[in-house]
C-alpha cells in the first residue's frame, strides 16, 4: 500500500503529464475503499476532473450500468464473489462503447491476453499506477473517436441512403463491400445479394449501348482500379429477365492509400437515365419519321421538277432542230458556196448542242427513274455469245471510220439470266466511250468471260486512258477525267451504267493508265436460270 502511495506522490510532483478531460462520470469495481481513493487522488493531481461511483459487488455494478451511463469504467481484478472477466461482460452487453480498465494488484499475462481478446480497452498493475493516466487518456480518445466515426458514419449512412444516386463501394478485387438502397432498387437486387458480388459477374446482367455484354476491359470500375483513375459517364445498361433494360451513367472514383501505388477500393455512383434514353429514343424515331417524309417529299418534287424542266427543255430544243433543219433546207437551194460552207460548219455545231442536250434530258430522266425506284429489272435467260455478237454488229454499221468494235469469249459458254435492255444501255455506253477516247487508234474490244460463279463484260480501248487522279471520282454525278473535257459527253453515262449493273447485283470498275487505254470491267454473279 505504502508503494502505491509513493508512486502517486511521485507523481504528482513530477507533474509530467497533464489531462486535459474534465467532468467524467468514472465508475468504480473495486472492493478496497483505500485502494479507491488512492486511484481517484492520483487522477485528481493530474488534472482529471471526475465523479466517481464504487461498487464492489455485482448486483451495485449491474445497476449502476443499467441506471447510468460512464464515460470510464476501472475495474478490480479479483473480487470477493465477483471477477473482471464477468464485469467485462456485463459492462459490453450494456455499455458496449464504454472504455473498460482492468486495474489490479495481481494480473498474468495469459489472462492479460485474454481479457484484451475479451473487450478490455486496457489493463494496468495496481505497483505501476504511472500507466493509468495515460491509459485512462489513450482510452477516452479511442472512445471519442470511435463515438465520431460512428456518427460520422451514421451522417454519411443517412445522406447516403437519401440521394437520388445509386452508391457501391468496391474492392480491389472488384467485389461489391457495400450498397446504398437506391443502388438496389435501380440494379434490382437485394442488398444480401448485391454484397459479395463481382462487378463483372454475369448475374449483373450489364450491356452496352448495342445491346452486347458489356465488355470487361471497358468496365469503369475495373478500368479505375486498374488505372487509378476516375470514369464518368460511362452508359450501361440493366439487362435483367424479365423487367426492362434499366440505363444507367456511371462514375467512378479511386480510393488509394496515402503512398499506395494502386486503389484499394472504388465507390461508383450511378444514375437511373431510362426515361432519359426513352425519350432519345423517340426523338431518333421522329426524326428518322420526319426525315423520311422529307425525303418522301423531295424525291416527289424532284421527279415533278425533272418531268416539267424536261418537258419544257424538249420543247424550244424541238423548235431549234426544225428551224436549223428549214434553214438547211433553203440553204440547200443556194448556189454560192462561200455562204454554203460557213453555215454547214454553225449547223454540225448547232446539232451537236442540241443532240448533247437531248442526251442530258434523257440521262436525267434515267437517273431519276432509279432513284424513285421505278426502273423495272426483268431479267431473263439469253444467249449471251449470240447477245454481244449481235450488239457488235449494229455497232460496227454505225461507225464512220473503218474501224470495228472486235469480240470474243472465254470459258465454257452457259445461258445467263440478264435484263438485256438494261445490260445493252451499259454495254453501248461503254463501247461508246471506248472509240470515243481511242480515235485513231486500234479496234476497241469486247471481251466475255464465263467464270464458275460469275459473268464478265470487259469493253478494252488502247485510247488516251483516264489521269489515276480522276479515276476515284469517274462514278460521281457530271463529273469527267481531267482530260477528257474536250470530248462531248454529260458526265452521267457511267453514274447510270453503274447503277443498271447494280439492279444485276453486280459491280463496275475500271482499270486504266494515262496514254494507254482503259478496261472496263463489268461483274455479274450467276444467276441460276431454268434448263
Amino acid at each position: 500500500m505504502s508503494k502505491i502511495l509513493g508512486e502517486t506522490l511521485s507523481l504528482a510532483q513530477a507533474g509530467n503529464y497533464r489531462f486535459m478531460n474534465t467532468g467524467l462520470h468514472i465508475l468504480q469495481l473495486e472492493d478496497d475503499k483505500l485502494d479507491a481513493l488512492l486511484i481517484q487522488h492520483l487522477l485528481t493531481q493530474e488534472g482529471v476532473e471526475a465523479d466517481y461511483e464504487v461498487v464492489e459487488d455485482r448486483e451495485a455494478y449491474l445497476k449502476k450500468l443499467q441506471s447510468q451511463t460512464f464515460d470510464c469504467i476501472l475495474a478490480d481484478y479479483t473480487l470477493p464473489s465477483f471477477d473482471a472477466m464477468s464485469a467485462l461482460a456485463l459492462a459490453r452487453q450494456h455499455q458496449p462503447d464504454t472504455p473498460f480498465i482492468i486495474v489490479s494488484g495481481t494480473i498474468g499475462e495469459e489472462f492479460a491476453i485474454e481479457s484484451i481478446k475479451a473487450g478490455a480497452t486496457d489493463y494496468v498493475l495496481k505497483n505501476k499506477l504511472k500507466r493509468l493516466v495515460p491509459a485512462l487518456s489513450r482510452a477516452l480518445q479511442e472512445a471519442e473517436t470511435h463515438k465520431q466515426r460512428i456518427e460520422s458514419e451514421s451522417r454519411y449512412e443517412s445522406v447516403i441512403n437519401a440521394v437520388a444516386e445509386g452508391i457501391l463501394l468496391i474492392n480491389e478485387s472488384g467485389i461489391i463491400m457495400a450498397s446504398n438502397p437506391r443502388a438496389e432498387e435501380i440494379l434490382g437486387l437485394e442488398r444480401h445479394h448485391l454484397s459479395g458480388l463481382a462487378v463483372n459477374h454475369s448475374q449483373a446482367c450489364t450491356i452496352d449501348e448495342q445491346g452486347e455484354a458489356f465488355p470487361e476491359l471497358a468496365h469503369p470500375v475495373l478500368l479505375s482500379l486498374h488505372s487509378g483513375k476516375k470514369c464518368s459517364n460511362v452508359i450501361m445498361g440493366i439487362d435483367k429477365p424479365g423487367r426492362e433494360v434499366r440505363w444507367i451513367s456511371v462514375n467512378t472514383v479511386p480510393i488509394v492509400h496515402p503512398g499506395a501505388q494502386k486503389p484499394h477500393a472504388v465507390v461508383a455512383s450511378f444514375s437511373d437515365i431510362t426515361e432519359q434514353k426513352k425519350k432519345e429514343a423517340q426523338i431518333r424515331k421522329l426524326n428518322e419519321a420526319l426525315n423520311q417524309e422529307k425525303e418522301r417529299r423531295l424525291k416527289e418534287l424532284k421527279s415533278r421538277f425533272v418531268s416539267i424542266a424536261s418537258h419544257q427543255f424538249r420543247t424550244p430544243l424541238a423548235v431549234v432542230q426544225s428551224n436549223i433543219e428549214l434553214l438547211k433546207l433553203l440553204f440547200q437551194q443556194q448556189q454560192h458556196e462561200q455562204i454554203k460552207a460557213p453555215f454547214e460548219k454553225i449547223y454540225h455545231r448547232i446539232q451537236e448542242e442540241i443532240n448533247r442536250l437531248t442526251e442530258m434530258i434523257d440521262d436525267v430522266l434515267v437517273l431519276e427513274k432509279l432513284d424513285a425506284g421505278k426502273e423495272r429489272f426483268q431479267p431473263q435467260k439469253v444467249d449471251v455469245i449470240a447477245f454481244c455478237r449481235q450488239l457488235a454488229a449494229d455497232f460496227s454499221l454505225l461507225r464512220t471510220d473503218e474501224r470495228k468494235l472486235d469480240f470474243e469469249y472465254k470459258g465454257v459458254p452457259r445461258p445467263v439470266a440478264l435484263d438485256t435492255k438494261l445490260i445493252s444501255h451499259v454495254l453501248l455506253n461503254l463501247i461508246s466511250n471506248a472509240f470515243k477516247y481511242s480515235e485513231g487508234r486500234g479496234n476497241p474490244l469486247l471481251r466475255l468471260v464465263f467464270e464458275e460463279e460469275q459473268l464478265k463484260f470487259e469493253v478494252i480501248d488502247d485510247g488516251i486512258g483516264i489521269p489515276a487522279a480522276d479515276q476515284s471520282k469517274l462514278f460521281e454525278s457530271f463529273y469527267r477525267a481531267s482530260n477528257a473535257l474536250d470530248f462531248p459527253g454529260t458526265g452521267l453515262g457511267l453514274v447510270i451504267a453503274r447503277e443498271f449493273v447494280a439492279l444485276h447485283q453486280g459491280h463496275l470498275h475500271v482499270k486504266s493508265q494515262e496514254g494507254k487505254g482503259s478496261v472496263f470491267t463489268i461483274t455479274i454473279p450467276q444467276i441460276p436460270t431454268d434448263g
